[in-house]
């Protein structure tokens, strides 16, 4: 190999002999892996974030730069000398690592909410709706006693053909968060709330199942195949929500703490319960005409009360928007009740 290879995510090299002529292997949030026999290499290897294992009989790493979280060799045989050119190239200047957390984040919003609408492609047609004025909202909230922070959202809405709303909101500065809704309207299955909150390196993710079940919660069969995710998941801990009235009408929620170094599980916790939820849909009736007023009706409740007793972030569109502006984004974009009123 005499180029460069840069990757958003992981880079992974096998084979039986490997050379590397003045190459560089970049990848700017996740790991390089290279097993191989042997390995020959003269270049630069940058992984900032990631791990670099390097695996194989022989490694030669002639006037070599590897910058990385951390790194790896097994070998036989290892001989390295310094590579003062590449060195020189890369400089005594540096990015802090929490800057580079805060585009990691910034990454990991964007591939979530893109790994969503991907995989709601796979079993509905998804159009993307004019969200209007509340297309970006600002909103000026207190971050810690003392500290009040500005958070501009970005904020995204699709029909989900035959299957109800989907609202995606991200922020993305001293507070980064993405948010996701899907509304069913035409299925009797659950409202899906996610919240993922990146504070550096430490991560909170809520995933929220509401019922609203027009027979009651426990006949929809979807809730038998989600509950076994809080076992899959176990090894995470928990971190618990602020109580709220909430909590008597959720039906099952998935809490958790983390750090970035684990986010391709915890993104795995958030495909999970979209994909058991779209597989149950697929074997769920459409509600008839009566159905789907009395699950509007049950939805409708829920976004009305959600606005008059509201949670810690209700309360803070309330403040900053008004009541009446809150309500016209939960009701038209958010969750999308005032779009899928059914005729009474």
């Amino acid at each position: 190999m005499n180029a460069s290879v840069r990757a958003d995510s992981d880079i992974s090299i096998s084979g039986n002999n490997s050379n590397f002529n003045n190459a560089v292997l970049y990848s700017e949030f996740g790991d390089i892996e290279i097993d191989c026999n042997n390995v020959s290499l003269t270049g630069m290897i940058y992984a900032p974030l990631g791990n670099v294992t390097i695996t194989a009989n022989n490694i030669n790493l002639n006037n070599v730069v590897i910058i990385a979280d951390t790194i790896t060799l097994n070998a036989n045989n290892v001989n390295a000398n310094y590579g003062r050119s590449y060195a020189d190239t890369v400089g005594t200047e540096w990015e802090t690592k929490a800057s580079y957390i805060t585009k990691f984040n910034s990454y990991m919003m964007d591939v979530e909410a893109d790994n969503i609408l991907n995989m709601l492609s796979e079993y509905y047609n998804v159009r993307q709706l004019d969200a209007g004025e509340f297309s970006n909202i600002s909103v000026t909230a207190p971050l810690a006693p003392g500290f009040m922070v500005t958070m501009d959202f970005d904020i995204q809405q699709y029909e989900v053909e035959g299957y109800g709303n989907l609202s995606i909101m991200k922020t993305d500065g001293v507070q980064q968060m993405s948010t996701i809704v899907l509304t069913p309207f035409n299925k009797d299955l659950p409202l899906i709330s996610t919240d993922y909150m990146f504070m550096g390196e430490s991560r909170i993710s809520y995933i929220e199942f509401y019922g609203l079940g027009i027979n009651g919660d426990e006949n929809i069969a979807a809730f038998d195949a989600l509950r076994p995710l809080q076992d899959k998941y176990a090894q995470f801990a928990n971190q618990p929500p602020t109580p709220g009235w909430f909590d008597e009408v959720r039906t099952l929620g998935l809490f958790k703490v983390s750090t970035y170094k684990v986010d391709d599980a915890i993104s795995q916790m958030l495909y999970d319960s979209f994909r058991i939820t779209l597989d149950a849909s697929t074997v769920s009736p459409d509600l008839d005409a009566e159905q789907r007023i009395a699950r509007y009706n049950n939805t409708q409740e829920y976004v009305d009360h959600l606005i008059s007793n509201p949670g810690v972030s209700t309360a803070i569109f309330n403040m900053c928007l008004g009541a009446e502006s809150t309500s016209q984004f939960f009701n038209n974009v958010f969750f999308g009740t005032g779009l899928y009123q059914p005729e009474q």
